[in-house]
Order: structure tokens, then C-alpha cells, then sequence
């Protein structure tokens, strides 16, 4: 039995690892950009969380101190955004 390769068999297998090496590589790179997303939008959670936290200090600073209008309707509404999430 004869086995012989010519150029055309050799560039195809070629091009075909290329291509293969080449979506592995995007798929890691992919992996690694959604890592380092979930990284900044956790520290970016955190960060959201303590400024509504002071900003609830504020506004129920201000309430006790007897401000109505405006600072009682912020005060409700980010209330009502706080219990809803």
C-alpha cells in the first residue's frame, strides 16, 4: 500500500488546525474578557451599594430634621427602590 501527501492535502490540513487553533483561541480570549467583567461589575455593585446607603443616611438625616417636599418624595422612592432589589 502506497501513502502519498501531496501540496494541496498538506495545506488543507494546514488551514483546517489554523482555523481550529484559531476559534480556540477567540473562545479563551472570550473566556478570560467575561472573567474580568464579572470582576469589575462586582466591585462596581459594591461601590452602587454603599453610595445608596449614604445617600439614604442623607435624605433620612434631613427628614428627621423636619424637611418635607422634595426630600420626603426622594426619600420614599429610593426607599421603594431599596425593598424592590
Amino acid at each position: 500500500m502506497e501513502f502519498t501527501v501531496d501540496t494541496t492535502q498538506v495545506v488543507a490540513i494546514i488551514g483546517f488546525i489554523s482555523a481550529v487553533g484559531g476559534i480556540l483561541g477567540f473562545m479563551f480570549n472570550l473566556v478570560i474578557r467575561f472573567r474580568r467583567l464579572e470582576k469589575h461589575d462586582k466591585a462596581d455593585h459594591e461601590t452602587q451599594v454603599a453610595i445608596l446607603k449614604a445617600l439614604f443616611a442623607v435624605l433620612d438625616g434631613l427628614k428627621q430634621q423636619g424637611c418635607n417636599g422634595p426630600v420626603t418624595k426622594a426619600h420614599e422612592e429610593l426607599r421603594e427602590i431599596v425593598i424592590k432589589h
